[in-house]
């Protein structure tokens, strides 16, 4: 199986950065802004709930939820650098602040953004969120595939390094979202619009850019939220679908990229 080579990398920051100056995609993006103490803030004053993430980090490590309760405690939780798990509650600001500087979560503020928040979840509460490859081939992205992810933590992080699980991207649109086939079809159609727009995007400032796994929410208005891009995605994860037709797409669309330099 042939590996992707990265070149480069592209980290939540300068990601942020290209998708809120898009017209169309800015939309799809949560408001994203570089931490600082005024900044979580800010943020918890307009959203239920928020994300602070490492700009470089991957595979869920050092990401965390933070949400303020009706009675004003906040509750946090997610998984430090060492990918242990979070669940604390702080009674005010003040000592989640304190716990950002001074816990084995972060190395330091400005090493990290802060995220909106989004509500990705099943009707019965679980956290949900579809992984999408896409692949240039010439000039031209194409999709590879796409699946569906059920999370297995309170924390919203859907990762498959995290417990989540992998199922067909339609199972989790009909089943769990309890979707008509046309419905599903439509919201695959769309989310497959708008990440090969991004793909296209990201291409035309980083020319070195040949495949993208794009992290998906759906809100319970069923609009479509662009999490993260990963610019060298793996494809352990459609490993893990009893259909591998997905699998083999993605694999014969690298040997077509490679007929086609």
């Amino acid at each position: 199986m042939e590996k992707v080579r990265e070149v480069n990398y592209i980290n939540k920051w300068e990601q942020a950065l290209i998708f809120r100056e898009h017209p169309t995609l800015c939309r799809h993006y949560p408001s994203t802004e570089r931490l600082t103490d005024n900044r979580i803030n800010e943020f918890l004053n307009h959203y239920p709930f928020v994300y602070v993430k490492p700009v470089g980090g991957r595979e869920g490590r050092g990401v965390i939820r933070i949400e303020k309760n009706m009675n004003g405690s906040y509750t946090v939780n997610g998984y430090t650098y060492k990918k242990e798990k979070i669940n604390k509650e702080f009674s005010n600001l003040e000592e989640v602040i304190a716990f950002l500087h001074y816990s084995n979560v972060k190395k330091s503020l400005p090493s990290c953004i802060i995220q909106q928040g989004i509500s990705s979840l099943t009707p019965n509460g679980q956290a949900l969120g579809v992984r999408v490859h896409i692949q240039s081939i010439g000039d031209k992205w194409v999709l590879g595939g796409m699946l569906g992810k059920l999370g297995s933590q309170d924390d919203g992080i859907v990762n498959r390094n995290c417990g989540a699980k992998a199922l067909l991207v339609r199972k989790l649109f009909v089943e769990h979202l309890q979707m008509n086939e046309a419905k599903a079809q439509a919201l695959e159609n769309n989310i497959q619009e708008i990440c090969l727009e991004a793909g296209k995007v990201f291409r035309e400032q980083y020319d070195w850019i040949v495949e993208c796994g794009i992290n998906i929410g759906i809100d319970r208005n069923g609009d479509v939220w662009i999490f993260e891009v990963n610019m060298r995605p793996s494809i352990k994860f459609f490993y893990e679908l009893e259909d591998q037709t997905v699998v083999h797409q993605i694999l014969e669309n690298r040997k077509l990229r490679l007929k086609t330099k």
